[in-house]
């Protein structure tokens, strides 16, 4: 085996000295062949297997299904209006490493028909409020007064009196979402507190749920 290395090494030698342009050339070719050989092996890879797709669906329909579930028992619970989960993305995908610019209703009950895409600019403020003084220890907040653009399209389209928003995180913290839960005027069932509090349990169920989706 070292002798065929050591003779292999002495013909490339021999042939740059003859041929230097052509033998260079060749290499190159080869090089490049390796290269694209190896990106071909690494795509083929990560490419998603049929088998793989399915797994995936039936892990979202399951987390789907617990989601709604847990929407539909805190707006039983509280008497809300309305409760939305809306997920932070950039346009195309959720949060992977490149900076999120927008926030996207993913699940909502049938009372909330404003199922639309909104620039992150129009939460400023209440995200400002669940994220300001803590990046890695997000806080819930209540709003009774709109804020910004999102919580007075929000408030004055349904004619509410208070929003709960609590920040919803992955096991490293970051931010993926936010729940938003809004209160007619005159809702009695629930005290600030309560709401408060259950919104954040739910939250943290929320969570949990939604990184069992990519799972």
């Amino acid at each position: 085996m070292i002798k065929e290395i050591v003779e292999a090494v002495k013909s490339l030698a021999d042939s740059l000295s003859i041929r230097p342009l052509s033998t260079v050339g060749a290499l190159l070719i080869l090089f490049i062949a390796y290269i694209g050989y190896r990106n071909y092996e690494v795509i083929r890879d990560l490419r998603t297997s049929p088998e793989q797709e399915m797994v995936l669906f039936e892990k979202k329909l399951v987390a789907s299904s617990q989601i709604m579930d847990s929407l539909r028992l805190l707006q039983q619970s509280l008497g809300a209006h309305s409760i939305i989960i809306k997920q932070f993305h950039n346009g195309k995908h959720d949060l992977t490493g490149l900076p999120f610019t927008s926030a996207s209703p993913t699940y909502y009950t049938p009372s909330y028909d404003m199922g639309k895409e909104i620039p992150l600019s129009y939460y400023d403020k209440s995200l400002h409020a669940m994220w300001g003084t803590s990046i890695g220890d997000p806080k819930c907040t209540i709003i009774k007064n709109p804020v910004d653009n999102y919580t007075s399209m929000y408030m004055e389209a349904y004619k509410l009196d208070r929003v709960v928003m609590c920040p919803l995180t992955n096991l490293l913290k970051y931010p993926v979402g936010i729940i938003v839960v809004g209160f007619s005027a005159g809702n009695t069932k629930s005290s600030d507190i309560l709401a408060l509090r259950e919104t954040r349990d739910i939250a943290g169920r929320v969570s949990g749920y939604l990184q069992n989706e990519d799972l």
